[in-house]
């Protein structure tokens, strides 16, 4: 079966990845090894994501649900049902305290993770919502929708602060820089976009590029961008100028999850030629 998402732990020592066969599988990055295997979704599971102190997994599923795992006694702790139908994306905040979901009913809902309580909804997109991210501070978080823009809210308040307009189809992926004064989208429209949020006049670098955008990501150094296109492409970026450093061919088929390792060394894909690989590159 296909595999649809991966996570890696802060450690760098840990892949999760999530499939079409429902199931989570956790890897050893270095051996390759199947450490662990958690059941529990009816339908695929489509975004994953490892909490920062590497303790638990947050899951989003085709079934309609999150849950949050503990890793260590490989158990479901909580089930968060928001009864939004597809789980669009999920990004955890980086003091591991809450969670951000991104629903097909065109909302953003930002859940407590220690008791799966409810604490905002971000209202605005007119579409379902693809795309979530943080900010590395956790004060900004960023949403990409069907409805092409691109909207960033504050945490804090579920204030939403721009809309960011000129995508041609789907946003389906969003990333923020170290710093998070840049915003990265990438859309069906085969195409990425590079906002200066520091700027409100400046219009973003475009890319045009081969295929539809499935991820972006940065590096956490903040140097370089990777993006995976639908044909199985990856393509290394200057993270300020777009520029292109490496493209490699990297599976037979597209490609849903990538991620870089927190070396920022390594960028890590999963494929729906059923594989995941762990690329090196050269700056």
């Amino acid at each position: 079966m296909p595999v649809l998402c991966v996570s890696c732990s802060a450690d760098g020592k840990c892949v999760a990845s999530g499939s079409g066969d429902k199931t989570i599988r956790i890897w050893d990055v270095q051996t390759g090894a199947l450490r662990r295997t958690l059941i529990g979704h009816s339908d695929w599971v489509s975004s994953i994501l490892f909490t920062a102190d590497g303790k638990r997994l947050v899951s989003g599923s085709g079934d309609g649900t999150i849950r949050i795992w503990d890793l260590e006694q490989g158990t479901n702790l909580a089930t968060i049902t928001p009864n939004s139908g597809i789980i669009g994306s999920l990004a955890v905040s980086p003091d591991g305290q809450q969670l951000a979901t991104a629903l097909y009913d065109n909302t953003v809902k930002i859940w407590n993770l220690a008791d799966a309580r409810l604490l905002h909804t971000l209202i605005g997109h007119t579409a379902a919502v693809r795309a979530i991210a943080y900010t590395r501070d956790g004060t900004v978080i960023g949403s990409g929708s069907r409805d092409r823009t691109v909207r960033t809210w504050e945490a804090i308040s579920g204030r939403c602060t721009r809309v960011l307009q000129g995508h041609d189809h789907f946003v389906l992926t969003v990333a923020f820089n170290l710093n998070g004064d840049l915003l990265i989208s990438g859309s069906k429209d085969s195409s990425l976009r590079l906002w200066n949020l520091e700027d409100r006049n400046e219009a973003p670098t475009i890319l045009a590029l081969p295929d539809e955008v499935s991820v972006v990501a940065f590096s956490p150094s903040g140097d370089h961008i990777a993006v995976s296109l639908y044909n199985g492409e990856i393509r290394i970026l200057s993270a300020r100028t777009l520029e292109t450093k490496q493209v490699v061919q990297a599976h037979d088929d597209w490609i849903m999850g990538m991620e870089f390792t927190p070396d920022s060394r390594y960028p890590i894909s999963a494929s729906g030629d059923k594989t995941i690989k762990v690329w090196l590159f050269s700056d």
